[in-house]
């Protein structure tokens, strides 16, 4: 281990594993998408939802004066809270900003409602709704960091045992 391509093979493990990451991360993020569930507004939509739990409203393009009403199957109104704090994505082309959140104690076909102002048609408003995309996005983030960590862990490990071996000698 007193060659100098020790070095270079420590070298190429950090980048493996940065390459590594990447690769098992690029698949994920397409998955995304699919959590989402847009819908047009003003007007009015069913939304299957299968999983009890808290779910996020985005705006994903502006419009002023939106109101929004969920209607559980039955027939009670879902409150829903303004978003606490902001929440954003961007995947490809498509971008979001949280308004308001809601929490489902049983799954079914709720109804979503979005009027404007004085009962006008346009502006077009889309919306998404999602269950567990920030979550997912987190440990997504976690694991790529935690693949990379691990290149540069035994990266660093060669270049200490390499370092020492010339050092004794």
């Amino acid at each position: 281990m007193k060659s100098a391509w020790w070095f270079v093979l420590a070298g190429l493990v950090a980048m493996g594993g940065i390459a590594i990451a990447v690769l098992d991360l690029m698949p994920r993020l397409g998955s995304l998408d699919s959590r989402l569930t847009q819908v047009m507004m003003p007007g009015s939509t069913v939304l299957d939802l299968k999983e009890i739990g808290s779910y996020t409203i985005y705006r994903e393009t502006r419009a002023d004066g939106l109101r929004l009403s969920l209607i559980a199957p039955d027939g009670a109104a879902v409150p829903l809270q303004v978003s606490s704090g902001t929440s954003s994505y961007f995947l490809g082309e498509r971008t979001g900003t949280s308004i308001f959140t809601f929490t489902l104690k049983q799954p079914g076909s709720y109804r979503l409602t979005g009027t404007l102002a004085g009962g006008r048609s346009d502006p077009k408003i889309m919306l998404a709704v999602e269950h567990g995309m920030m979550a997912e996005m987190f440990r997504m983030i976690m694991r790529t960091m935690a693949i990379a960590f691990v290149g540069f862990a035994l990266a660093g490990i060669i270049v200490g045992l390499t370092i020492w071996q010339r050092t004794k000698s």
